[in-house]
C-alpha cells in the first residue's frame, strides 16, 4: 500500500511503514509543506490513503475532506491526545497497532472512508462511504468531480 503522510504528522512515519512493507512518503519532503488542504487532498488522490492528525481540525476544512472522502480518498485520522504530547513513537505505534485493519478497509472498495484513531487501546473508528455521502447532503454539498478540487489531479 501507498500512503501520503500529513505534514504535521512525523516525518520519520514513512521509515516506520517502510519497515511494514509499504510505501509512505511526507507531504514535506514532496514539497507540499505548507500546501492548502485542497492541494493536499488533490495530492492525496495518488495515494491509497493520507495520514492525518488535522484534516477536521476547522469548519473550513471539514467539507474539503468530506468531500474527498466522497471522491474515494481514503484518510487515516490520528485525533491529538489532549495530554502527553504526540512523538513520532506514540503516532507510530498507533499505526502499527491498527495498521491490518486500515489496510483491509483500504483495499475494499466499499470499505471505510475515513478510519479514526482516538487512542491506543480503543477500536478503528470507522466512517462508511455512506455516511460520507449523507454528511455532504446535510450541508449541501457534493463530492469533488474526478479530476479532484478545481481542476486535474
Amino acid at each position: 500500500m501507498n500512503f501520503l503522510i500529513d505534514e504535521n504528522l512525523s516525518p520519520r512515519l514513512p521509515d516506520l511503514l517502510a519497515r511494514l512493507g509499504h510505501d509512505a512518503d511526507h507531504v514535506g519532503t514532496e514539497g507540499h509543506d505548507g500546501d492548502p488542504d485542497p492541494d493536499q487532498f488533490r495530492l492525496a488522490i495518488r495515494y491509497d490513503a493520507l495520514i492525518t492528525s488535522d484534516a477536521f481540525k476547522d469548519a473550513a476544512t471539514r467539507p474539503i475532506a468530506h468531500q474527498a472522502m466522497a471522491r474515494a480518498i481514503r484518510i487515516v485520522h490520528l485525533k491529538r491526545p489532549k495530554t502527553g504530547g504526540f512523538p513520532a513513537s506514540r503516532q507510530a505505534a498507533w499505526i502499527e497497532r491498527h495498521l491490518a485493519e486500515i489496510e483491509r478497509e483500504v483495499r475494499d472498495p466499499a470499505g471505510a472512508r475515513h478510519m479514526s484513531i482516538i487512542d491506543l487501546g480503543e477500536t478503528l473508528k470507522l466512517t462508511p462511504p455512506a455516511a460520507v455521502r449523507r454528511w455532504l447532503a446535510d450541508h449541501g454539498l457534493e463530492a469533488w468531480p474526478a479530476e479532484g478540487p478545481g481542476g486535474a489531479a
